[in-house]
């Protein structure tokens, strides 16, 4: 479905929804960290809390109380209304292995698309109370003020972030991860593993840290910091195999080196 244009006041509007719907998830994950059980397992390695559903019951309610008619993809509930002109993105627990353990890199991020694209996203970080936010078009904010990529431009001066590497599926697709992640280990300045693919691209997306490397992700792991990465002038790309896809979102300086360390140039 084609989505009609949302004005000015409306992405504004949802924009605010958002924002406090990630804010109010914040503040209960804060009260509950560290403290949570599983309430089912969704796959092989693949809990779900019950803070995971919590969060998602608060932020689904604020959300669909304001804008009934958007649809829903979020990471526990699903997808509800498809087909809908726009729809909200959520994760309402990035990072739930950290949570469990007490580890305070975490983030709760949403997005808003139409069909066709991201139209605002908001990644909130509920350990430092930071609020990072982008729409389509006018930039990117940090609590507030604008924000903008590294001005690194060597890899031997970068440091790279990296995501989960394939667990579950064949083993020589988990060894090409690691060969890629090898030749970039030998050129970047440091390599890190924050287990927060939102956290990364909030880091990556003011400066912070200078790429992601990702191998596969969901909507709700990645289409809000990807929206900031870029708006904030940083630079995505995704390489298609057989049997995976290997994503780079960086400051843009180091994306072709990075590519050429990886073997995807």
């Amino acid at each position: 479905m084609h989505a009609p244009p949302l004005d000015d006041a409306d992405l504004a509007r949802a924009v605010e929804i958002a924002r406090a719907a990630a804010r109010t998830a914040g503040s209960y994950l804060i009260g509950t960290l560290g403290n949570t059980h599983v309430a089912y397992t969704k796959a092989p390695l693949d809990d779900v809390f019950d803070v995971d559903l919590e969060s998602e019951r608060i932020i689904l309610s604020q959300l669909q109380a304001e804008f009934p008619t958007f649809g829903i993809l979020s990471e526990e509930a699903g997808e509800q209304r498809q087909g809908a002109a726009y729809r909200w993105i959520v994760d309402p627990l990035d990072g739930s292995v950290n949570f469990q353990h007490g580890v305070p890199t975490f983030a709760v991020p949403i997005a808003l698309a139409s069909a066709e694209m991201v139209l605002a996203g908001v990644i909130y970080l509920p350990a430092t109370a930071e609020e990072f936010v982008a729409i389509r078009g006018r930039g990117a904010s940090r609590n507030g003020e604008s924000i903008a990529v590294s001005p690194v431009t060597s890899l031997a001066s970068a440091v790279v972030h990296i995501g989960e590497l394939e667990r579950m599926g064949p083993r020589q697709v988990s060894m090409r991860q690691l060969d890629e992640l090898c030749g970039v280990a030998h050129r970047a300045k440091r390599i890190r593993l924050m287990g927060s693919s939102a956290v990364d691209l909030a880091l990556v997306a003011c400066g912070r840290a200078d790429a992601l490397i990702m191998h596969g992700g969901h909507p709700w792991d990645v289409d809000a910091g990807a929206l900031l990465l870029r708006e904030a002038g940083g630079s995505v790309s995704t390489v298609r195999y057989d049997d995976a896809a290997l994503t780079v979102y960086s400051n843009g300086g180091i994306h072709a080196e990075l590519l050429d360390a990886l073997g995807a140039s």
